[in-house]
């Protein structure tokens, strides 16, 4: 079983985080629906989150397996967006233009190294202002 379905069992205060959570979606839903008895059941849920949060336990179970699993593919997806649309684009324009800072096709030619040989001594004055 994969780390993004395992769910640790939530503690005093994700339970309450959570309770505060449906107390929230209560007024938002309550609010923008015209729906008084919404808004009216947020009152209660409030004060059960705020006495007795391990009432949310099983709440709190779904709710943080629920955004977990979310987080994990959002996280994905944005990466996969930011790879499609930045990097590769980025990487087929170098290739066109002929650039090759690692120094590939001359690593690949050959058997010598590609490293660059810096013979520099380091003063004061250089680690005095690093950014």
């Amino acid at each position: 079983m994969s780390d993004v379905c395992r769910v640790p069992k939530p503690t005093a205060d994700e339970c309450r985080d959570t309770g505060m959570a449906l107390v929230l979606g209560l007024l938002l839903l309550g609010y923008f629906l015209g729906n008084s008895v919404l808004t009216k059941a947020a009152i209660p849920v409030l004060v059960v989150t705020m006495t007795a949060p391990r009432l949310f336990y099983y709440v709190a179970v779904v709710w943080l397996g629920a955004t977990r699993l979310l987080g994990a593919m959002v996280s994905r997806a944005v990466l996969t967006l930011i790879f499609v649309g930045v990097v590769t684009p980025l990487g087929l324009f170098m290739r066109t233009l002929g650039r090759d800072p690692l120094r590939l096709a001359r690593w690949k030619r050959g058997t010598e190294s590609v490293l660059v040989m810096r013979n520099h001594v380091f003063e004061a004055k250089d680690i005095e202002n690093p950014y």
